[in-house]
């Protein structure tokens, strides 16, 4: 009996472990820069870390984890303010005053700026082996032109050794992408810290100027300073947007400097601004000249004779960053693909294979290997065998020039286009595509003002119903964007149809920085495709299609609308007047995916005019009637 009642007990001593040990609990909170999880996890972990705080409230870890959740979460809330962060830094004055975590949580949470030096530098006074403090005493020793501090606070960083040993090889590559005694503007933490600690700390390009435009942008000493410092005129912030006066002085640094400049691949496209195409990719960097230069012998070089390499292919060590560096390391690609085709076109076979096996393996580890399957002439899982009912011919008409071997389809893809897909897919059974590329259904009234509702067909569709063929197809899921482009891609690469304008290339979304330099139509300073200012014409027209009921309508138009624009919904694709490219209907009619999922640029028939600008953009979630696509084509051999 006893044995019994002991064993029963031993059981459900061992049963309460397994359960425990099941129970979610508070992990560490890192910084993005070195781990990102999903919001569901920064939710669970804050709470979490909240009912740390209520056991032990003088527990300054646990109130910083909590708070670094707590704020993640609201971030990745897109604007929802799932944790009141005010009402968490109120209660820390009563919880822990003056310890260290105290004041680096409202050096954080004001916002890091230079007003608030003095509460960081309280904290590193009060426990000056924190890591999270240590981040940014770097950058204060930086924007303070303090090189010594600084030196001393890398070499204090790189001790800790929590900085990403793939992360440190990356910046290797790109501090070796640049020319001696180069300048380097980068954008934010992984392609900042890591080369600071590499120039102070191993003395690698000690001769490179690394500068943090998010620093430059944000801090008028630190700006005033390496203007003086490197002899490039000053510059005052005009009154815009943040991100406008980021391209505004990146391109002023890059012009005006004296020494050969260099720009991160890390700074978004969408940022590069008139820079662009000057832009000229050397490895892991992009240097700007005004003039051309053979930029593949360079990248070659580079490397061929400076890169470390070895840890693209295996991973040897530990690394809590692994997921940030796969990403990252997505950077390479773009390289990787011109060296590539350079190799195949000089005839260097053994490094051709070399470069295409390194290209897949980057690939795979970021979940790009579909995208970039096409550039290297595999399929991805259409059968080239197949009989399509898609025109060949047709499939590469309608494109116009943006710049070198990249076109862009002069309208949104139309219903009519799309739906040649759909009977694509359907003729060849893809039932499984077929559920990914299916369209939705759309009750075109229920968009409508009240006073609107009761309007007949007849002047609701006075330009054409919104589901008409050569309307813009909407209401699709970003995958079925990414379906449509790759299976006429491979339709279009398996054919030996004669009228072929082209022997291969990829129809794709195009990239952010892509859109926004196709939609300005070569006007870098203009707010619409047009290369205007303004939305209407000198008789009061509008210039697309955009939400204007509540406007004025013309009163010089020989024809009165209700819309006031010529439509309440989407409108034939090529409505309006082109911009200077040939492209229609970029701003309006339907906002345009982008490579980035859930962006889409340029507004919609249902967004006011101001929100249908060149660089506006809307995220979204769900297929959605305001949101369809333009295919880019890129030429990878011509016939």
């Amino acid at each position: 009996m006893k044995k019994s009642i002991l064993f029963f007990s031993l059981s459900i001593l061992l049963t309460s472990f397994a359960l425990a040990e099941n129970l979610p609990h508070p992990e560490k909170i890192y910084s993005f820069a070195r781990v990102t999880k999903s919001f569901d996890y920064y939710v669970e972990q804050a709470n979490l870390w909240k009912k740390e705080t209520e056991k032990t409230r003088s527990n300054g870890d646990a109130w910083f984890n909590y708070f670094q959740a707590s704020r993640y979460a609201n971030i990745f809330s897109k604007g929802e303010n799932v944790f009141d962060l005010d009402a968490l830094v109120k209660e820390l004055s009563d919880a822990i005053p003056n310890t260290a975590e105290y004041y680096i949580i409202n050096f954080i949470h004001k916002g890091r700026g230079s007003d608030h030096f003095d509460l960081l530098l309280k904290a590193y006074e009060l426990n000056p082996n924190q890591m999270e403090i240590i981040g940014p005493m770097v950058a204060y020793h930086e924007i303070k032109g303090e090189r010594e501090q600084l030196r001393l606070m890398c070499e204090k960083y790189f001790q800790h050794e929590e900085m990403s040993s793939g992360l440190l090889k990356w910046n290797y590559n790109m501090l070796m992408s640049v020319e001696d005694n180069a300048i380097l503007l980068t954008w934010g933490d992984n392609d900042t810290y890591p080369s600071w600690i590499l120039q102070q700390v191993k003395n690698v390009r000690p001769d490179v100027v690394i500068i943090n435009t998010s620093l430059l942008t944000g801090h008028e000493v630190y700006r005033n300073m390496i203007f003086e410092k490197y002899d490039i005129p000053a510059m005052e912030k005009p009154w815009v947007e943040d991100s406008e006066f980021f391209k505004m002085l990146s391109f002023h640094m890059l012009q005006n400097t004296k020494r050969p400049a260099y720009i991160s691949p890390a700074i978004p496209s969408s940022l590069r601004g008139v820079q662009s195409e000057n832009l000229y990719l050397t490895g892991m960097a992009f240097k700007w000249s005004p003039e051309e230069f053979d930029n593949v012998a360079m990248m070659k070089n580079n490397f061929e004779n400076k890169f470390l390499k070895d840890y693209l292919m295996i991973d040897l060590e530990n690394d809590i960053s692994k997921d940030v560096v796969n990403n990252l390391n997505l950077n390479y690609l773009p390289a990787f693909l011109k060296l590539y085709r350079h190799y195949e076109e000089s005839g260097e076979v053994t490094k051709g294979n070399q470069m295409k096996t390194l290209l897949k393996k980057v690939a795979e580890k970021g979940g790009k290997l579909d995208d970039i399957k096409p550039y290297i002439g595999e399929s991805i899982g259409v059968d080239k065998t197949i009989e399509s009912i898609l025109d060949i011919k047709t499939l590469d008409r309608g494109f116009v020039k943006v710049k070198d071997n990249l076109y862009a389809a002069e309208t949104e893809l139309m219903i009519k286009q799309y739906e040649q897909f759909l009977m694509d897919l359907l003729k060849n059974r893809e039932f499984d595509k077929l559920e990914i590329a299916k369209t939705g259904k759309t009750n075109w009234r229920s968009f409508l003002p009240e006073k609107f509702q009761s309007l007949s067909d007849t002047k609701l569709y006075d330009n054409g119903h919104p589901d008409a063929p050569e309307c813009p197809i909407q209401n699709i899921s970003y995958e079925a964007a990414k379906l449509y482009c790759e299976w006429v891609t491979e339709i279009y690469n398996a054919s030996d149809h004669k009228k072929k304008m082209y022997k291969r290339v990829v129809f794709r979304l195009p990239t952010e920085g892509e859109w926004f330099s196709t939609a300005h139509g070569g006007h870098e300073s203009a707010l619409y495709p047009w290369g205007g200012f303004y939305v209407r014409n000198i008789k009061g027209c509008f210039l697309s299609n955009f939400d204007v009921l509540d406007y004025e309508p013309c009163t010089d138009c020989k024809v009165q609308l209700l819309s006031n624009d010529g439509g309440f919904f989407p409108v034939k694709a090529d409505a309006y007047f082109p911009n200077d490219y040939g492209c229609y209907n970029m701003s309006g009619n339907v906002a345009e995916m982008i490579q980035e999922k859930g962006i889409a640029m340029g507004g919609s028939w249902a967004d006011d005019p101001d929100k249908c600008k060149v660089f506006s953009k809307q995220e979204f979630e769900e297929p959605n009637p305001k949101v369809g696509f333009r295919v880019f084509m890129e030429v990878l051999e011509y016939k």
